[in-house]
């Protein structure tokens, strides 16, 4: 392949891949009628490709990041769900905890309850034997005096008997003699 071409105005040599050699090909492949390489159109073309690689680099990077931040930000959600799930649990558990201390508080002041009921129940037990002692012990006094009263009465209708036959039997004494 050729290196040099030369340039038809200055009889110089120009290598073809400078800008001005580029031009001089241009120019000869106009003048024949033939295909136009522009190397300066090839060089924005390459410059808007890479333009448009760098760009769609930078879209993909984008992506990626809005992908990444995605992922974050639901990696936080789900965090935040099982953070919030847990406490949730969590109080749950403490509310039956205190339900239940309260339950077994109530249990144990019905526990006393019963006690001091059973505890009245005695006392109120005690007093009524208290109550039937005291009947019984009035009954037994009622009956003692009932009796030493009747006894007492079949006592004095004695002694009166007695001593009206004495007086009788002096009185008639007295009247015979």
């Amino acid at each position: 392949m050729y290196n040099k071409i030369v340039n038809p105005l200055t009889k110089r040599k120009v290598s073809v891949n400078s800008k001005l050699g580029q031009q001089i090909i241009n120019n000869y492949i106009n003048q024949l009628g033939g295909a136009i390489y522009d190397n300066n159109r090839n060089d924005n073309n390459r410059n808007e490709n890479n333009r448009n690689d760098n760009n769609r680099n930078d879209n993909n990077r984008n992506e990626n990041e809005n992908e990444i931040n995605r992922n974050r930000n639901e990696d936080a959600r789900i965090r935040n769900r099982n953070r919030n799930r847990n406490e949730n649990e969590i109080n749950r558990n403490r509310n039956e905890d205190a339900r239940i201390r309260n339950l077994n508080e109530d249990d144990r002041n019905e526990d006393e309850i019963n006690r001091n009921i059973n505890e009245d129940d005695r006392n109120e037990d005690e007093i009524n034997r208290n109550i039937n002692e005291d009947n019984r012990n009035r009954n037994r006094n009622r009956n003692r005096n009932r009796n030493n009263n009747r006894n007492n009465n079949r006592n004095n209708n004695r002694n009166n008997n007695r001593n009206n036959n004495r007086n009788n039997n002096r009185n008639n004494n007295r009247n015979e003699n």
